[in-house]
């Protein structure tokens, strides 16, 4: 895959806020009051936020080949303080990740491009019936003319010319407040990528996307956005409406069966913004029943991104039933780690090698270590150090590291490939350990 092709194009420029001046030439009063209509987190006291990015799906093989070390945590503080932890991420996805998500901070928090603007010499202001366009010279960067629709003041595109780099937003009403839901990016009328903010949460306060999407021509990529801290505290996420949710499954099971196969898989992903008992109980009654693997296959996807423990059943019994459908059982064996019921243990800890091919055993194997390793619970170590007793040599090498990281995840210990030595430290340490 080839990053440049899947982010849009970020200039690395700074962003800071404009200040007005007592009397404003008439650009800068219509931008003030553009600013002030637009969403504005920052006037409102969103002044930082960390999250963590969990890849809900992929339809670019690279990164569905490697979902588990697409997850990263990721935080903001304004103005413009970056704090990134991609320990679990594709080093060649890194740069084009914290390029994106920059972006999703100056969208979230209203700097948008309105900063450019405060230092802009030579603006130019002109008025249509529907739209007002104001235009600037930013120095080394050119022009920059952005054009906003009069009545909600929303920002309608943005082009840099220099550049010749264009931007077009998309604008939501969300809680009374004017909120970006997606952008897309243009270099010389080539199209780069469109970003989607989706499944918008109240969120200590604020009306925040939980679901981010990237997507160009070719590739498609989306992330749950799972929101740690807001200005420093504890991220609180409001309840949902209980009759919402109610209407929202009802809707679901009644249209599922009379849907082709791309759109069930799509409506799942859809409801599947909506973390919910009735929810996932509804994706495992209709998605993991379903013909087709695209649509098991995505419904135990999303049942392992909105990990609610209710539907750990219904997972365990369509493992058994999909055991030779290597697409879908895999999917279902992450979203069991993902969840981290103990349940799970004793069926992650079988059948390892029942696969028909020795790589698709490689495979579930590994996927079954992993998903243990995400279980805190005495019976994931005892499997994963049995695993290891029980492993034959030539095959350790390529288990081996997936069983060390599990296990040094679990007990914080490393003790190498001493099959002995992790017997005896656990004997020791088996009642008293405390995950």
């Amino acid at each position: 895959m080839r990053c440049a092709r899947v982010f849009p194009l970020v200039l690395g420029m700074a962003f800071f806020l404009p200040m007005a001046s007592a009397e404003e030439p008439e650009p800068d009063a219509f931008l003030a009051a553009a600013r002030a209509k637009h969403l504005d987190h920052t006037a409102n006291g969103l002044r930082s936020f960390t999250a963590e990015f969990i890849l809900r799906s992929s339809r670019d093989r690279n990164l569905a080949n490697y979902k588990e070390l697409a997850n990263f945590g990721y935080g903001f503080r304004s103005p413009r303080e970056e704090n990134f932890d991609f320990e679990d991420t594709l080093e060649s996805m890194r740069k084009p990740l914290k390029d994106t998500l920059g972006g999703m901070w100056r969208d979230l928090t209203g700097e948008l491009w309105f900063s450019l603007f405060a230092d802009a010499g030579e603006k130019r202001i002109e008025e249509e019936a529907n739209f007002t366009t104001v235009a600037g010279n930013i120095g080394d960067y050119g022009w920059i003319v952005a054009t906003f629709e009069n009545g909600p003041l929303a920002l309608f595109d943005v082009e840099l010319r220099k550049y010749q780099v264009k931007y077009t937003y998309r604008m939501e009403l969300k809680d009374r407040l004017l909120v970006v839901a997606g952008r897309a990016a243009e270099y010389r009328g080539d199209h780069v990528a469109q970003i989607s903010y989706r499944a918008f949460r109240e969120v200590s306060g604020y009306s925040l996307p939980t679901v981010l999407a990237v997507e160009t021509d070719q590739n498609r990529v989306e992330y749950s956005i799972r929101y740690e801290t807001i200005n420093g505290e504890p991220a609180e996420l409001a309840k949902l409406d209980e009759e919402e949710v109610k209407a929202l499954v009802k809707a679901f099971d009644k249209g599922f069966r009379k849907l082709d196969v791309e759109q069930k898989a799509d409506l799942i992903r859809k409801i599947a913004e909506t973390p919910h008992d009735l929810v996932s109980a509804a994706i495992a009654k209709q998605g993991l029943r379903d013909k087709s693997v695209l649509v098991r296959a995505v419904a135990a996807e999303s049942l392992g991104i909105i990990k609610r423990r209710n539907v750990v059943p219904a997972l365990l019994a369509a493992l058994k039933k999909n055991e030779k459908e290597l697409a879908v059982s895999l999917r279902i064996v992450a979203a069991l780690g993902e969840i981290g019921d103990p349940r799970a243990v004793e069926a992650l800890s079988k059948n390892w090698w029942s696969q028909r091919s020795k790589q698709e055993a490689i495979a579930m194997a590994k996927a079954k270590i992993r998903a243990l390793g995400n279980i805190r619970a005495t019976a994931s170590v005892d499997a994963l150090i049995n695993s290891l007793y029980a492993t034959k040599d030539e095959t350790i090498g390529k288990l081996g590291a997936d069983l060390l990281m599990a296990l040094n995840k679990l007990t914080g210990v490393d003790l190498g490939n001493d099959r002995q030595a992790w017997r005896d430290w656990w004997k020791k340490r088996r009642a008293s350990h405390e995950f």
